[in-house]
This record gives C-alpha cells, sequence and structure tokens, in this order.
C-alpha cells in the first residue's frame, strides 16, 4: 500500500524523484517511458512530476534518489523475526527517531534522517545498508512510527559504528598499500567524516593514490569524485605530488577494472 500525502514537504520540494515498476528495481523517468541514472541529476524529476504519473497508472511507484545535500536513508531489511519486529529494526528505528516507512515488500524498513557520513554508502551484508548519494529508495509512504525528518548525526555516528563497523574495519584492513586511518573513537561512539591521512614519499605514490581511488569506488564514490578526492589528497601529502593527468589515468583504471568485473560477474 502507498500513501503519498505522508511524505515530509521538505522531500517533495526537492527535484530528486524518480519512478519504478512493481516487479522492477531499476529507476525510471518520469518524463519518458526510459530508465533513468541514480547518478545523472537531469534524469529526475520533481515530486509532482513523478506522483502525476504513478496516479494513472503509468508506473507503479515513485523513488527518491539520495544527492549528498544533508539526508541520509537507511534501508532495513531484516524488519521482522518470526512475524514481529526485530530487535535492530526497532532499535535503529528509535535511535533515529526520524521519518520511516515500510518498505514495499512490508518486510523491511526505510529511514530518511538528516546528517553526514564519510562514505557515499555502505552494505553490511546482514540487512542494513546506509546511504546518503548515488542511491534512491522505492518511497511507500506507509509511515511507521516517525513522520518527520530530523537532524540526528548521534544517531548515525551509532549505527555506522553499530552496524557497520566490521565493514569499515575490513574494508581497511583489505588494502595494505595505503591506509588512512578512520580513528574510531570509542568512548564517544563516533566516527569522523574524513579519515586522518598521512604522507606518501617518492616510490610509492602511485601505487597509494591507486589503492585510495580503489577503496573510495567501492565506497561508491563516481569517477569524478574519486578523481577530486585523490587530487586533494595528492596536493596536501604526496612528497612531491605527481601531475593530475597521471591522477586521471589512476582514476580511469580503477572504473575500467571494476566494469570488468561487473561484465564478468
Amino acid at each position: 500500500m502507498v500513501y503519498y500525502d505522508n511524505i515530509p514537504d521538505e522531500l517533495r520540494k526537492l527535484k530528486q524523484w524518480v519512478n519504478t515498476l512493481n516487479d522492477s528495481k531499476v529507476p525510471m523517468n518520469s518524463n519518458e517511458y526510459i530508465s533513468a541514472s541514480a547518478v545523472d541529476s537531469s534524469t529526475w524529476s520533481t515530486y509532482e512530476q513523478s506522483r502525476s504519473v504513478t496516479d494513472v497508472g503509468i508506473y507503479d511507484y515513485m523513488g527518491f534518489v539520495f544527492d549528498d545535500n544533508g539526508y541520509i536513508g537507511i534501508d532495513i531489511d531484516c524488519g521482522y523475526e518470526d512475524g514481529f519486529y526485530s530487535d535492530i529494526a526497532l532499535d535503529i528505528i528509535t535511535t533515529c527517531k526520524s521519518y520511516c516507512e515500510k518498505s514495499k515488500s512490508g518486510r523491511g524498513f526505510h529511514i530518511i534522517l538528516k546528517g553526514d557520513m564519510n562514505f557515499k554508502g555502505l552494505n553490511n551484508h546482514n540487512g542494513i545498508e546506509i546511504y546518503k548519494d548515488s542511491r534512491f529508495f522505492v518511497m511507500t509512504g506507509n509511515t511507521f512510527m516517525y513522520k518527520e525528518i530530523i537532524e540526528n548525526q548521534k544517531a548515525v555516528d551509532y549505527i555506522l559504528s553499530t552496524y557497520f563497523n566490521n565493514v569499515i574495519e575490513n574494508d581497511t584492513k583489505a588494502s595494505n598499500i595505503y591506509n588512512p586511518k578512520w580513528n574510531y573513537c570509542s568512548y564517544t561512539g563516533t566516527l569522523p567524516t574524513e579519515p586522518i591521512y598521512y604522507e606518501v614519499g617518492q616510490g610509492s605514490r602511485n601505487n597509494s593514490m591507486l589503492s585510495l581511488a580503489g577503496k573510495l569506488a567501492n565506497y561508491g564514490y563516481t569517477p569524478e569524485q574519486v578523481y577530486k578526492q585523490i587530487c586533494k589528497v595528492n596536493e596536501r601529502f604526496c612528497k612531491p605530488p605527481i601531475s593530475k593527468k597521471e591522477l586521471m589515468n589512476i582514476t580511469n583504471s580503477v572504473f575500467k577494472y571494476k566494469e570488468r568485473e561487473m561484465n564478468n560477474s
């Protein structure tokens, strides 16, 4: 069931809407019957446009795209255990105290709140995902407990440290070439919005930037965002910095490799 009148006004004012069909998770363009993209804002529409084509039955659902503009989405697939709300779902929902809706399957929950994190998105491979960019939620408006969006950075920090800490630690260990430290603080239960980078000398600059670019790509950064970040790190921490042309080559090689992996999977 959908109740789109329950969607908060602040989301309706944003041009970050797409549509979907009932049997698909592919984002669709509200203005043309073609696919949209969660990373291309030119394929998004207004709430009114998305709502109108849903109301007349062209599409089955509306979708809200996260665009790194202050909103974080938490997707809880493990919403129920033995027919009851799961402890994990209730812990996350009551910690966030922000807009929450049941997913279209009826077996999970979506939460939208305001905050920030260093990652574009993470999946703990145990029923919980968290995103701030380049992903979208199939919306239902079928609210549960909380109807308003609030700012709650403490909740974001708690969820990352409680449900994603192993993901972050394993990713750091996976790359033994260049490992910026996230410096998790056990006292406050928070993670910084950026890691602590360290100086890289001649002889290891290229491999270090390649390692960092691969890490950022795995976190869901676009090629443009990866290039921008490694340029920033290169300028501040590589002694001396390598050329921007080489950084572009590094970025391109990382995404060509990821494309090959996807095609072979």
